[in-house]
């Protein structure tokens, strides 16, 4: 990250090629149109995201793709990089949260099932919906929100301990 982190609009976002989700003053769910053209697919949700037209000095939050992911761990790379690629485009700020540092804010934990990131998002943001790619999304805009001291939900003070790891060093910091 170049700039220092301050109070600016927080965007989360759960990349997804079913459903890619963004959080932000409201939250809502990208479906694709194609079911079978992964090219498409990126298009299409990319298209639609850029009509949320984020702020120039918006914070975005991308849970970044899982490492250990067997299934669709390349395109689901590749989703990730074409978001990136078109916010760095944009001129606009980025951070990627791997899914455990998501989980263990979330949850206190970074191995849980997604039922346990959809409850947490209902005990702790009032979430009362069950799609686990917006919970993880309003998960990713607290983390933002709390990188950048804006009012962000409580959590318990060792969730915290993912927030050191995300912060950008001092320039010239080893």
């Amino acid at each position: 990250m170049t700039r220092p982190m301050a109070a600016r609009p927080v965007i989360g976002v759960d990349p997804s090629y079913t459903a890619t989700a963004i959080a932000f003053a409201d939250t809502w769910a990208i479906q694709p149109t194609s079911k079978t053209d992964d090219d498409v697919r990126r298009a299409d949700i990319i298209a639609k995201a850029v009509r949320y037209e984020a702020p120039a000095d918006a914070l975005v939050v991308i849970e970044a793709p899982s490492h250990a992911s067997r299934f669709n761990g390349a395109r689901l790379g590749s989703l990730h990089g074409v978001i990136r690629h078109t916010l760095m485009l944009a001129g606009i700020e980025w951070l990627d949260v791997a899914p455990t540092q998501l989980k263990k804010y979330a949850t206190g934990k970074g191995n849980v099932d997604k039922v346990a990131m959809v409850i947490a998002a209902r005990d702790r943001l009032g979430y009362d919906g069950q799609d686990d790619n917006v919970a993880d999304a309003l998960w990713l805009r607290q983390i933002g929100l709390a990188l950048t001291e804006q009012p962000c939900a409580e959590v318990p003070k060792v969730h915290w301990s993912v927030l050191d790891k995300l912060r950008p060093q001092p320039e010239g910091a080893a």
